[in-house]
């Protein structure tokens, strides 16, 4: 008897677990061809967001190796560390935001929950090229601008530092029926 009921506590433990997964949004990096400005097919490694059976479009496209890390390597780093970022805010997106700076004098993709942070070793997601230097804000506002229709949120100003709303672009995505491929 005791056996049965410690079974079925498990499996009403697992039922709220299977439940909050449906809600929490997680990243994957995934192989997906894309076409490029010569009109060719070429299969890169991309991050998407799901939750649930539902998917975003690609939000970062991987095509450049950095040091040692392959494009496969970086995707599924920075994937995980977006899951991992996600899970502490309780599988929700909301507040998310990403901004750029330096850490020891590399330029760095961050996220931060406000408009009045700043990157760190503890919130950066991934390292930029050397040859990005300067470029910070344009390849922000690219990664920002997925979704079906092909606009994205804008970015933010706050003072001189710029805050993408990654988070509310993907909400919006999941909110819309019909937006989003099944997986």
């Amino acid at each position: 008897m005791k056996k049965v009921v410690g079974l079925s506590l498990v499996m009403v433990t697992i039922g709220g677990l299977s439940a909050q997964a449906q809600n929490s949004t997680t990243f994957h990096c995934i192989s997906s061809k894309v076409q490029t400005q010569g009109a060719k097919d070429e299969t890169v490694f991309v991050t998407v967001a799901r939750r649930g059976t539902r998917q975003t479009p690609p939000m970062i496209l991987w095509r450049s190796s950095l040091g040692k890390f392959t494009p496969q390597e970086r995707c599924k780093v920075v994937s995980d560390r977006l899951t991992e970022v996600v899970a502490q805010n309780e599988g929700k997106l909301s507040n998310l935001y990403l901004t750029y700076g330096r850490i020891d004098g590399e330029p760095v993709i961050c996220h931060v929950g406000d408009k009045n942070s700043a990157c760190n070793r503890r919130n950066m997601l991934f390292t930029l090229r050397p040859q990005d230097k300067g470029n910070e804000k344009k390849i922000l506002e690219q990664m920002v601008s997925f979704s079906v229709t092909g606009s994205g949120s804008a970015v933010q100003q706050s003072g001189e530092q710029f805050y993408a709303a990654f988070g509310e672009e993907a909400e919006r995505i999941f909110d819309t029926p019909g937006a989003t491929s099944g997986i």
